[in-house]
Parts: structure tokens; sequence; C-alpha cells
């Protein structure tokens, strides 16, 4: 359930070979700490429209 508004939408270019994807970051302690990652697409070869 989403308990915040702190979603960031994000798009990014990876010029070359890209061999690995890593998210990082930075939570609170305790149960209302946690952090989700959704919807996750990787697309090559076509460049996608700006949100």
């Amino acid at each position: 359930a989403n308990h915040s508004s702190a979603w960031t939408r994000k798009q990014v270019n990876f010029s070359g070979t890209v061999r690995k994807i890593r998210f990082k970051g930075t939570t609170g302690s305790g149960y209302r700490g946690d952090m989700a990652i959704d919807q996750v697409t990787v697309v090559t070869g076509e460049e996608l429209p700006r949100p």
C-alpha cells in the first residue's frame, strides 16, 4: 500500500552496453522504513517517448 507521495518516475538512456543495473536507496528504521521498486522496463533498440 502507498502511504506517502514519494513516488518518482525516471527514464534513463544507457549508451553502449549495460550488463548490470543496480538500485540503491535509503530507508528508515522499523517496519515503516521499507521501499519498493515497481514497473521496471528495459528496452533495447528503440527510443522511448518523453513522459
